[in-house]
């Protein structure tokens, strides 16, 4: 499928690394907007346009300070687009 924009859920919150929710939009056919910390694997991925863990692709939307707490426990400060 191709990144819809029309049909976004919003995450910015990973609850105790808990991805069902991503999981469960993802397989519903969701493009997900997505909080989180633009570190290593971040940067990784977004270079790659794919989250292997996830078999998804990705997309950089905008830094944003504080705009939630990333699945590794931090504050967030990215969002991205993820979709399959």
């Amino acid at each position: 499928m191709a990144k819809d924009l029309n049909n976004v859920v919003k995450i910015t919150s990973v609850d105790k690394g808990d991805f069902s929710p991503i999981l469960n939009a993802l397989d519903s056919g969701k493009t997900i907007l997505l909080a989180v910390k633009k570190g290593e694997l971040t940067s990784s991925s977004l270079e790659n346009g794919r989250i292997e863990l996830l078999n998804a692709y990705c997309e950089f939307k905008e830094t944003s300070e504080i705009c939630g707490i990333c699945g590794c426990g931090e504050t967030a400060d990215t969002l991205i687009y993820i979709w399959r």
